[in-house]
């Protein structure tokens, strides 16, 4: 299992390779890109392979790559590194120890399942299946065959979540009653894939999700949920209910609600 998000460079699995870390990487976009810059910073990691067919993005160049984050402008060697077109190639070489994911939706838990089958760990990008049914599964694989299969809910590292994580868990400000969680951007205009509703989930999935996942951690599991759509857009009002109850951490929020939408092309952003 992963150590603390003050130790997110390491797992504690790495302490039994004697040798560097190979990791392949299964797609080179936003994702993908970001992912390959983060190893780069970090020690007893290497990348070996990657699969993708982005014809510019072996070409070195990943400054196009997309995405929402102030990332400046990458050029990445690729020399040393093996390029796969089919991602089942890189996921079967016994080569690599993890398989990175960043691929659609849509996709992860056909290769999480395959990867870990073939024996290998693997980091998934969020938000980790379409449904719960391929939740389960990735799972199941992840219990039968001894390997970490960990989902990318990147917020848990940042600096800012951590903060209100200690907040929460440490009752400075005393029990907290209720929180409320929104989440909203424009359109995403560098994927093609993520406004398909049957590929990303939609915007309830795809980025409200890193919300749900903060509410969960910080709270535990509802005990009742109410959900309403907002609008015709890809929204929703959502107030699970968390029952009290004497434990090592208590269950300290009575509700709370969160929204998430992609907003129109051209529109202004929700507030």
């Amino acid at each position: 299992m992963p150590v603390q998000a003050g130790d997110s460079t390491r797992c504690r699995w790495l302490s039994s390779y004697n040798t560097v870390v190979k990791i392949g990487i299964v797609g080179l976009g936003f994702m993908g890109a970001t992912h390959l810059a983060a190893y780069g910073k970090i020690a007893d990691v290497e990348v070996g392979g990657i699969a993708t067919r982005s014809e510019l993005s072996l070409a070195e160049h990943l400054a196009n790559a997309g995405g929402n984050l102030d990332r400046p402008a990458t050029v990445f060697d690729f020399s040393g590194v093996r390029q796969y077109e089919n991602w089942r190639e890189l996921v079967l070489d016994p080569a690599y120890d993890v398989i990175d994911i960043c691929l659609p939706t849509d996709l992860h838990s056909e290769i999480a399942i395959t990867a870990l089958a073939a024996g290998k760990h693997v980091l998934c990008e969020k938000p980790m299946a379409l449904t719960s049914l391929d939740c389960d599964r990735m799972l199941e694989a992840a219990d039968k065959h001894s390997r970490v299969l960990m989902i990318a809910h990147v917020l848990r590292f940042w600096p800012d979540f951590r903060v209100l994580e200690e907040f929460v868990r440490s009752q400075q400000g005393g029990q907290i009653r209720s929180a409320k969680f929104e989440r909203s951007c424009g359109i995403p205009d560098w994927s093609g894939w993520l406004p398909v509703e049957a590929r990303s989930g939609g915007a309830i999935v795809d980025l409200l999700v890193h919300d749900i996942d903060q509410v969960l951690m910080l709270f535990g599991l509802p005990e009742i949920i109410t959900a309403v759509p907002v609008g015709d857009l890809d929204a929703i009002n959502a107030e699970p209910v968390l029952k009290k109850h004497e434990a090592t951490l208590k269950k300290i929020c009575d509700d709370f609600a969160a929204t998430g939408s992609f907003a129109a092309r051209g529109s202004p952003e929700r507030p």
